[in-house]
């Protein structure tokens, strides 16, 4: 059905919305009370008014119109340049077995609303879909939102809950504009506050503690509950040292706070950006474990850290905010970081470096030590050991691996039906195009009888209406008989596709269904598991101990259990973000792409590999463990 829009003749605001007259099968029972556009209208401005996030606000409005429009399923969902469409609020006004396969036939009556920018009103059977575009108040022809209505209506109007959708979407605009405004609003301030920041902390004096100045000062602007800032304890390094706390002259190291604020901001150094938890963007939710732990010793709080580097690409520390949780705070406080981070690096560095002072009672105390025999037998010993350990060599971190598939490929039932016959079975090697299993077509061979039968009889009654000049039961015919033809063209696409093949060359990895021959099918039922030989990926357990020196294009050298006269090699291509624990270990997993062309390896496969890191002294790769352990013990 082509979409249609709603007659001038809607109803006034004073009038009341009538209900969807359906099954109880499919609605849940009307309310005792129909809503007012009023009363509807007074809730939207109540949510509208709070200072909520954006996706409590959506789902607060997308609940409103389900209802007051007692719909089956209402829900906001918006589309962009970089993403297909997708759901950001939704509401079921009702326990439906197919919900997910009704908002599946959603998606093309959304995607017409928001590409039109104009209303769609789309009924199919006893379902009617109505969706309208969220209009952008700066650009009227354009929209990238929409609302979604799923009414069973039977013979009701649609134009009052057009109406009532086309409402909650105008308040829905407004409210993106209102944030707009209070967000450019909140960038000019966040401006001023930068400029007076630097300019306070460039300007302390020598005796005094700059980053105390400064974690005062983002207190007071960001109505903070804690701001901590925190040294790196040498260039280069993501262990971090907390220098001071909000309102706290010295900070203890022993405190369960302080820990977890050391541990938060080293999570922050190695994520490199700003980080924001609970998760603003769902995307970025890898490596916060350290921040988790923050948030569930305080649930009723959101957690923003970010590093502390200066304009010339210098780590210098990390600093921290925990604020209250809820409405948009959070997100313009991880904004206020992002900008504001690097010209806060810049003063604290200036500030400390105009505060240093050269030790010179330990140059003078070794001036004096070097002066007896003694020390000059025991100087040159040390020294000849120092260099010996100053001597570079390729540091090779050890880990555990195991090969995977690097593609599967998941043949699937067509459709429902009873599996006629399986050609394969788990450990074959099959090729692209082959035939790895069959379906029984003597279901479908009946239906399709059937759907002929109902054909002819509906021709005939479509033949003896028209000669009876009965031009209601003639279309009602006809469109049966347009019914019967998709059916009877869905049936022959169904016998056309009871043969299963295989994708791609691979081997069977699962599916072996021999025994079950004969066995009922739905659609989708994953039949067999086929995984690509010319490639495998080597997932690596890389210690969570050593991630901070390992670095994606590093070289790995690789011995399998299978193979141990072997050694393959390969570059690191990708390392996850977030750890994972395996037997009881918290380790980072990498990958590395296989060449596997002579098919001598399978998937399953153990080993270790070395990944080879950069030139570092002897010393170093043979101390640097013991002491990082000794100096966590004294933080």
């Amino acid at each position: 059905m082509n979409p249609t829009l709603p007659n001038s003749h809607q109803p006034t605001p004073r009038t009341k919305l009538r209900t969807c007259q359906s099954s109880a099968a499919n609605r849940s029972p009307s309310p005792t009370e129909d809503p007012t556009l009023d009363s509807i209208q007074h809730q939207l401005e109540s949510i509208t008014a709070l200072n909520a996030s954006r996706t409590d606000t959506l789902q607060r409005l997308v609940d409103v119109a389900c209802r007051s429009t007692n719909a089956i399923w209402a829900g906001h969902l918006s589309i962009t340049d970089q993403q297909p469409i997708q759901y950001v609020a939704e509401h079921s006004g009702v326990e439906n077995q197919n919900l997910g396969l009704m908002k599946s036939s959603l998606l093309p009556t959304a995607e017409a609303a928001i590409k039109s920018v104009a209303p769609q009103i789309v009924t199919s059977g006893e379902l009617t879909v109505i969706a309208t575009p969220v209009y952008d108040p700066r650009n009227p022809s354009q929209a990238g939102e929409c609302l979604c209505l799923a009414l069973s209506m039977g013979s009701e109007s649609s134009a009052s809950f057009l109406l009532i959708l086309q409402m909650i979407a105008a308040y829905v605009s407004r409210w993106h504009e209102r944030e707009r405004t209070q967000s450019l609003t909140w960038q000019i301030d966040a401006t001023a506050a930068i400029a007076e920041l630097t300019a306070e902390v460039s300007s302390v004096k020598h005796q005094a503690r700059p980053e105390i100045v400064a974690a005062n000062r983002l207190a007071g602007f960001l109505s903070a509950e804690i701001i901590a800032i925190g040294y790196v304890v040498r260039e280069g390094s993501l262990r971090v040292k907390v220098a001071s706390m909000s309102g706290a002259m010295e900070v203890s190291s022993t405190g369960a706070l302080p820990k977890q604020i050391k541990a938060a901001m080293e999570e922050s150094l190695v994520r490199g950006d700003t980080t924001s938890f609970p998760s603003v963007d769902d995307s970025r939710r890898s490596m916060k474990l350290a921040h988790r732990e923050m948030i569930d010793n305080n649930p009723s709080s959101a957690l923003v850290t970010s590093p502390l580097t200066t304009h010339d690409g210098r780590t210098i520390g990390a600093w921290l905010c925990l604020l209250p949780a809820g409405g948009p705070h959070q997100d313009r406080t991880a904004q206020f970081a992002r900008t504001a981070s690097t010209y806060l690096a810049d003063s604290l560095d200036v500030a400390r470096r105009a505060a240093a002072s050269p030790a010179r009672r330990l140059v003078t105390w070794s001036r004096n030590f070097i002066k007896g025999r003694a020390a000059k037998v025991t100087a040159a010993v040390a020294a000849t050991i120092t260099l010996a350990m100053l001597i570079p060599i390729p540091h090779r971190i050890d880990c555990s691996c195991v090969l995977k598939p690097a593609k599967r490929q998941f043949a699937v039932a067509p459709h429902n039906g009873v599996l006629e016959q399986s050609y394969a079975k788990p450990g074959d090697i099959v090729a692209a195009g082959q035939v790895i299993a069959r379906m029984d077509d003597r279901e479908v061979q009946l239906e399709m009888v059937d759907v002929l039968a109902q054909q002819q009889s509906a021709t005939k009654q479509r033949d003896v209406s028209r000669t009876a000049r009965d031009a209601a039961e003639t279309k009602i015919a006809e469109l049966k008989l347009r019914q019967l033809d998709a059916k009877l063209q869905l049936i022959r696409h169904r016998l056309k596709n009871l043969e299963i093949k295989s994708q791609s060359n691979g081997v069977v990895l699962q599916g072996d269904l021999q025994d079950v021959t004969g066995a009922p099918v739905r659609t989708g039922d994953v039949l067999m598991e086929i995984a690509a030989l010319d490639n495998l990926k080597l997932e690596i357990e890389i210690p969570a101990s050593e991630i901070s020196y390992i670095q994606p294009n590093q070289t790995a050298s690789i011995v399998l259990e299978g193979n141990p006269f072997e050694t393959l090699h390969g570059a690191l291509q990708f390392v996850h973000p977030e750890s994972e624990v395996r037997d009881q270990r918290n380790v980072f997993l990498g990958e590395v792409w296989i060449d596997n062309s002579n098919q001598k390896l399978r998937p399953g496969m153990k080993g270790r590999v070395k990944v080879t890191e950069h030139l570092r002294p002897i010393g170093w790769i043979l101390f640097h463990r013991p002491c990082e352990k000794m100096y966590s013990l004294f933080q």
